[in-house]
């Protein structure tokens, strides 16, 4: 979408549509009191004031497919003038970024006098032995060139938190100003909206807000979309043009299940969760219950991260297989080790390994489960 006010030279507003009605990963989620999508429409309530002329157009990024697309719109409007002393023009400012490390994300930056009004932000990461870590990060603003702001945690930005427990920051869930677009520890990607409309953010000389990627110097990596909304007399930062390459939706092949967050492992016979992680006593055996209905289709080599054991060693069936298969163990240090395959298909929500400790073998512990998808 792109939107031009007053024959200015450049876009108040360009962004994907996806992004600025705030679907999570290419699917609807926002549903707040101003902006958002539902079913059957993408609706926007924000006020835009202008003086002479505006111009909104959806501009199709051709890709190889072309198809025909039929929409409609319905758009609301004033006679009354904006008042150019009290009243700014309204911008998007939409970006897509990998930041660097020891760098926080910026929301917006520039200089400039003018009103700062929502936040979209989808954030995914892109190591899976960091899950949904870069949630960590504080949110930090500077007013006319002092700090105002220096916030708690990313979840607390959006008036959520704790994160990656049940009944947290967990599912896509929201309320009129503010909520979580989606929450997915296995795939490693979070979301969150907030407008600020009881929240005041004007500047009037330069604002900087930003927020960082980890709980201290900004070390998980991570891939942030956001959408930066504000009301200023010209866009105080020049707009990125989307490109096909920066809209795609990132699906990771690698992901992980932890003993200690959520419930995505669950466990019977000998084998249960103690203290945040999974143990198999000796000459036990039990069940590994794996949630797997956010993970997509495909085969995976499954792989246990356990503590440190004199003698581990064990036997492991997974789903289809007719015949225990031998694992032996590496002692020592911490290591990831390869306990078989899995073929995980549409609508089958839980799959089930059957592990038994080795006559002889040390208790077993493991801190997380790790499917790794084959080429």
């Amino acid at each position: 979408m792109k939107i031009t006010w007053d024959k200015e030279n450049k876009p108040a507003v360009y962004a994907p549509l996806a992004d600025f009605f705030g679907f999570a990963f290419g699917s609807i989620s926002m549903k707040s009191l101003l902006v958002g999508a539902t079913k059957d429409k993408a609706y926007c309530y924000i006020p835009m004031p202008f003086d002479s002329n505006a111009k909104v157009e959806l501009v199709y990024r051709a890709n190889n497919v072309v198809k025909p697309v039929t929409l409609s719109a319905t758009l609301y409007y004033s006679t009354e003038k904006r008042d150019a002393k009290t009243e700014g023009r309204f911008y998007a400012y939409w970006k897509n970024e990998n930041p660097a490390p020891g760098k926080p994300y910026v929301f917006l930056q520039g200089k400039g006098k003018g009103h700062y009004v929502g936040t979209i932000m989808q954030g995914q990461a892109t190591d899976y032995t960091h899950f949904t870590e870069f949630f960590e990060g504080d949110d930090y603003t500077e007013i006319d060139g002092k700090m105002t702001i220096h916030g708690t945690g990313s979840e607390d930005y959006f008036n959520g938190g704790w994160y990656a427990q049940p009944g947290g920051w967990v599912e896509r869930l929201g309320a009129p100003l503010s909520g979580c677009l989606d929450y997915t520890l296995p795939l490693g990607r979070t979301g969150g909206y907030r407008l600020f409309i009881s929240d005041k953010m004007p500047f009037n000389k330069s604002i900087l807000h930003t927020i960082e990627h980890g709980p201290e110097k900004n070390n998980r990596p991570v891939n942030y979309t956001s959408v930066a909304m504000y009301y200023s007399e010209k866009a105080i930062i020049n707009q990125a043009q989307p490109v096909n390459a920066l809209t795609k939706v990132f699906t990771p092949d690698t992901v992980s299940f932890y003993a200690g967050l959520m419930e995505h492992l669950t466990y019977s016979g000998d084998l249960h969760k103690k203290e945040g992680k999974g143990v198999l006593p000796k000459n036990g055996q039990g069940g590994l219950h794996i949630d797997v209905s956010e993970i997509p289709p495909g085969v995976y080599n499954v792989y246990m991260h356990h503590r440190p054991a004199e003698n581990v060693g064990m036997k492991v069936k997974t789903p289809g297989a007719s015949h225990w298969q031998p694992v032996k163990g590496g002692t020592g240090s911490k290591k990831d080790l390869l306990i078989g395959e899995l073929s995980i298909r549409n609508n089958v929500p839980t799959v089930t390994i059957h592990l038994k400790n080795n006559e002889g073998a040390s208790h077993l512990e493991f801190e997380r489960i790790t499917l790794a998808k084959k080429k």
